[in-house]
Formats: structure tokens, C-alpha cells, sequence
């Protein structure tokens, strides 16, 4: 496990603390991905092949739930039968334009189930998209928290320390200052001892908070294993961004989850480039 850089003075509590713009982002895309379905639309207008295309690709989407997509086609359908012509009422008072949007997106949902119907049964994983992710994102949220709670208590002690005299390493080590070296008692020694076990706990349960972390993350996205991970190729496939996963670990201090981060967005750059697709 590579160290995880903690810092000097408050530097590690500016690094952990001060990222609150990272786990807006992340909650954001968490809800992205909870709310994808959304992103359809009203229907265009009638016989506008946007409107078959633009609910198509909803359609498609590994990351819009199914039940979802069912709604949306029940709405649809809703729309297509309030809508039937009435002979009996002027052609001025029809709705022919919300029936024909509502025709041309169903047509542009059931070609989008068809074709992510085929592609569930290529890659049966595919139908765990969602929450995989949405497991990830929380996995890099709840580190971030984790971390900042832990190098805060990590800077408290390493306050304390230094009040009394002692000299603290960003390693956690601690070490009796030049004021005590002449006579160290016996009380001092033991309060020396105390205080480096204190911040040695803490830095070694930052060390597993990252280790956990980045395991599930990784497995999560089946980026432990060998090659492009196969959630970001099912992702590229189907035209779907995922731009937490594309801006890499800028902004995190140097640290495992960064590590991570930054070979995912290099996993998906390739991703896109080999796999993309214009559908």
C-alpha cells in the first residue's frame, strides 16, 4: 500500500477537508444516475425521428432503470389512447401532433429496449450497471468523509503533541524537543510514547479506510481485473459519460483513491476511443 500523504502542520487537513466541490460532484452523479429516465424529455414534434432517437437512447441506457423505462413507455401509451381521433369533434380540436410525438417515441423505446435486451444477453452484467455505480460513487464519498473525520483527529493530536514540547513528523513519529532533551523524565518519555501510538492508530486506520476503498471501488467496476474494465466498455458502447470516472483524481491529495482515480480516467479514455459509439 503506497503511503498516503498526510502532511505537516494543517496542509492534511486542508488537503482531506477542503474538497467539498468533489463530493458535491460525486452527489450529483449520484443522482444522475438515479434519475437518468428523466433526460427524455417531452415528446418533439410529430414525426420529428429527434423525438425516436432522443427516447431511444433513454431507452438503451444501461444506466436508466427498467422500471423507468417501463413507466415511460406506459405514459406513452396513455398518451396514444386519450389521444385516438373522434370523428365527431372538428380537426381543429385534435390532437394528432401529442399523438404523433407519443407514436414516434414509443417507436423510439421499444428499438431501445431491443437493442439493450441484446446487449444484456452479450454481457449478462450489464443489468448491475446501475447499481455497481452507484456502489462506487458511494464507495469514493464515503472515503473522502472518512478520511477527512480521521486526518482532523490526526491534526488534533499532533497539536496537542507539539503544546507540550514535542516535535511531530508528517510519518507520525514523535520525538522529544531540544527543551526536554537535558533532563527527560520518566512521565515525559511514557507521554512521548503515548502520543506517537495515538497518531500511528490513526494514520494506519487511513491507510486501511484507502485500502477498503479502492478494493470495492475497483471491484464495483470491474477494474480488478486485467485490461479496460468492462462497465467502462459496456458505458462506451451505449454513448453513456460518466464523467466522474473521466476527470481522474485532480484535487485529492496524493493517495491511493487518487492513484485510482486517475488510472480509471485513463481506462476510460480508451474505453471511449476503442469502443465509442455514434448511435
Amino acid at each position: 500500500m503506497p503511503p498516503i500523504a498526510v502532511g505537516s502542520g494543517t496542509s492534511g487537513v486542508q488537503h482531506w477537508q477542503h474538497l467539498s466541490g468533489w463530493r458535491c460532484a460525486i452527489r450529483r452523479s449520484r443522482t444522475g444516475a438515479d434519475d437518468m429516465a428523466g433526460d427524455a424529455g417531452p415528446p418533439g414534434d410529430p414525426g420529428n425521428e429527434d423525438t425516436a432517437e432522443r427516447y431511444r437512447h433513454t431507452a438503451r441506457n444501461p444506466l436508466t432503470p427498467r422500471a423507468a423505462v417501463a413507466e415511460l413507455l406506459a405514459s406513452m401509451n396513455r398518451v396514444i389512447e386519450i389521444t385516438e381521433p373522434d370523428p365527431q369533434l372538428p380537426v381543429a380540436l385534435s390532437f394528432s401532433r401529442s399523438r404523433q410525438a407519443a407514436l414516434d417515441a414509443k417507436r423510439g423505446i421499444a428499438k431501445g429496449l431491443a437493442e439493450r435486451d441484446a446487449a444484456d444477453r452479450a454481457e449478462p452484467r450489464r443489468r448491475e450497471l446501475p447499481e455497481r455505480l452507484q456502489s462506487a460513487l458511494r464507495a469514493i464519498d464515503d472515503c473522502i468523509s472518512a478520511m477527512q473525520l480521521l486526518d482532523g483527529n490526526r491534526l488534533d493530536i499532533a497539536s496537542a503533541a507539539r503544546q507540550e514540547g514535542f516535535v511531530v513528523a508528517s510519518d507520525g513519529c514523535v520525538s522529544i524537543g531540544t527543551a526536554h532533551q537535558r533532563s527527560v523524565s520518566d512521565e515525559t518519555t511514557m507521554r512521548r510514547a503515548r502520543y506517537e501510538h495515538r497518531l500511528m492508530s490513526v494514520l494506519a486506520e487511513m491507510a486501511a479506510v484507502q485500502e477498503r476503498s479502492v478494493a470495492t471501488i475497483a471491484e464495483r467496476l470491474g477494474a480488478d481485473e486485467p485490461g479496460i474494465p468492462w462497465s467502462f466498455i459496456e458505458c462506451a458502447k451505449a454513448g453513456v459519460e460518466l464523467s466522474t470516472f473521466e476527470t481522474g483524481g485532480a484535487g485529492l491529495p496524493p493517495s491511493p483513491l487518487r492513484d485510482l482515480l486517475d488510472r480509471l480516467a485513463a481506462d476510460m479514455a480508451s474505453a471511449k476511443r476503442r469502443f465509442g459509439s455514434n448511435l
